[in-house]
């Protein structure tokens, strides 16, 4: 849970306010054992959190002749990679530990944003404006992160870990400037500011490597006990596929162009192949040595963008320069696929896999989600010239695509698996959908249609926990 955002009156009346919200971290981490009660933690998270705004405008405050209150409201997304580097200890042998250190975190990777609004409707211009930037001037930036956990030994050897945090920032990293116009109403400006700061539950799944130190004893080590040898060949046929996986993968994403449809004036715009991101864990349940069923939760950011350039002369004033406008917008999409691999095998500890089936998706979007263009002119003033205005949740409805995925499989060392996969999404819903507009003084209003179904293709990188050591284990313990 994030606390509210830090925000600050510079001028006028009006104060943009802020709620509670929410962010999720997923990650890796290599523990290192220092003794029995003492552990070094590093690993890679990539954490997305929410950020809002809002305000409404008394009645009394009101333009003539508006009916209603004037609401200012915005929800967004931010993301940021984080690297922890931690120290955990044991309390006394009770399995509570207290884990305390630093995290190196950076969001140089996100766009910067500009927002416009009408707070009434649009025959009064656009009375709200900020421009707001995730990016920490692209520097990493340190947090401090302390907590209590508990650790449950598990059947297998692993444990299962549930604890309390906290994250402490002190540097704001998404920073944006805010304008409020209203007819007859003192001009205000103020800042709005988000450090990241969070308290937070934690569940964690330790893999021990017990059952592997088991299946492959250390040299000179005659207090651990001793299985026979297996080949590696023999370990992928006979005991990989004997139960089933527990697979997490990361995909970096080419998200199809959003479509454009041209329905006046003529002012050139276009869209292009946007970058995206795709993180999941997934459950496998395997039939046989060939085939599967995967499912698991999936959180996908699909990008869409929008581009337009303007020279500066066509403005009067005109601009400070020209400028090339790409728009990038992405919206985080929660789904649960459904899919049958089929694997091929060939000599030695390789095979080939392809999968397909069914993914269930719910964008977690606006009802109004825009784009505005805001281009400052030489009398330090700004242009407003139109941008895209979408509805990006699908109306509130799920919807369905089509998973299609194939790539390549390595058995590792420690008997899991590790796959490089090609992966696609074929959607023909538009859960993106709304309109564009260009509005240049003086020249003829170019307006269209602007959707995106989200499908794309991408690269795929697969870490597959098959337990297949604690079979082994198991095995070996029965014949005893």
């Amino acid at each position: 849970m994030l606390p509210r955002a830090t925000i600050r009156k510079e001028q006028g009346k009006y104060k943009l306010k802020s709620a509670f919200q929410s962010s999720y971290d997923l990650g890796l981490n290599y523990r290192y054992n220092i003794d029995q009660h003492t552990t070094l933690i590093a690993g890679l998270h990539f954490v997305v959190g929410k950020r809002n705004w809002f305000l409404s405008v008394p009645q009394q405050e009101m333009p003539p002749n508006v009916n209603g209150l004037g609401l200012i409201e915005d929800k967004g997304l931010w993301g940021s990679f984080r690297l922890p580097l931690l120290i955990e200890k044991e309390i006394a042998k009770s399995r509570l530990r207290i884990i305390a250190g630093l995290n190196l975190r950076y969001s140089g990777l996100m766009l910067d944003e500009g927002y416009g609004s009408p707070i009434f409707d649009s025959s009064y211009g656009y009375n709200f404006h900020a421009e707001l930037s995730a990016r920490n001037n692209s520097k990493p930036w340190l947090t401090f992160l302390g907590g209590l956990s508990k650790s449950i030994l598990l059947d297998n050897k692993n444990v299962l870990s549930i604890g309390l945090h906290a994250d402490i920032s002190t540097t704001y990293f998404l920073k944006s400037n805010y304008e409020i116009d209203i007819p007859n109403q003192p001009y205000s400006t103020g800042t709005y500011k988000v450090s990241g700061s969070g308290l937070g539950l934690s569940i964690q799944y330790i893999f021990t490597g017990t059952n592997k130190q088991i299946v492959k004893p250390k040299k000179n080590d005659p207090g651990t006990p001793s299985i026979k040898r297996l080949a590696k060949k023999d370990i992928l046929e006979k005991y990989v596929f004997s139960g089933n996986h527990i697979q997490f993968n990361f995909a970096w994403l080419s998200t199809i162009k959003a479509k454009l449809k041209n329905t006046a004036g003529n002012y050139p715009v276009s869209s292009s192949a946007a970058p995206g991101l795709l993180l999941s864990a997934r459950y496998q349940i395997n039939f046989n040595n060939k085939y599967s069923l995967i499912a698991g939760p999936e959180a996908m950011l699909p990008g869409r963008n929008f581009h337009a350039s303007f020279s500066k002369n066509d403005f009067s004033p005109p601009l400070i320069s020209d400028f090339d406008t790409k728009g990038y917008l992405s919206n985080l999409v929660l789904s649960l696929p459904m899919i049958i691999e089929k694997r091929w095998f060939y000599p030695g500890t390789k095979f080939l896999f392809a999968n397909a089936g069914l993914r269930l998706n719910f964008s977690l979007g606006f009802d109004y989600d825009g784009y505005s263009i805001f281009l400052p002119n030489t009398s330090n003033w700004a242009y407003n010239v139109g941008g895209v205005d979408v509805n990006s949740i699908n109306d509130g409805r799920p919807w369905i695509s089509f998973p299609i995925n194939a790539g390549h499989s390595w058995l590792a060392k420690n008997n899991n698996l590790l796959q490089l996969a090609i992966c696609s999404n074929i959607s023909f819903t538009k859960y993106v959908n709304g309109t564009y507009e260009v509005a240049i003084p003086n020249q003829s209003l170019t307006e269209g249609r602007y959707s995106s179904t989200g499908s794309f293709i991408g690269l795929s990188f697969n870490y597959v926990f098959t337990n297949a050591n604690y079979r082994i284990r198991k095995v070996n313990e029965t014949r005893k």
